[in-house]
């Protein structure tokens, strides 16, 4: 899968959904956009993750509630080494974002 970097971010699972919105925001302040999966170890190996019915909307709908000017990702599911992952894409211009009223700014990965 690669490696994260400053535009692109992994999490195991949705268990870290609140540590993605920091990260979200780091990447949104410093590149505009980025992309975060779900179900991917930080050395890239995919692991998978749980998708239900409802897991993709409630990903996007954390996202637009909890980040400062709100945005509106792409979120989807994809198929990485026969594993279901989650890829999340977002952008924005309108810097500084906050997530749940904190700023960050993203350095290396």
């Amino acid at each position: 899968m690669g490696e994260e970097n400053e535009k692109i971010e992994f999490k195991t699972s949705t268990a870290e959904l609140q540590s993605a919105l920091d990260s979200i925001v780091a990447i949104l302040n410093k590149h505009q956009k980025g992309i975060l999966y779900f179900g991917i170890k930080n050395d890239g190996t995919p692991v998978g993750q749980v998708i239900g019915k409802n897991t993709l909307r409630d990903i996007s709908r954390t996202i637009t509630d909890h980040i400062e000017p709100r945005i509106f990702p792409i979120v989807e599911k994809v198929i990485l080494s026969g594993k279901e992952c989650i890829k999340v894409e977002f952008e924005g211009n309108d810097v500084p974002y906050f997530a749940n009223g904190r700023a960050f700014i993203r350095v290396s990965d």
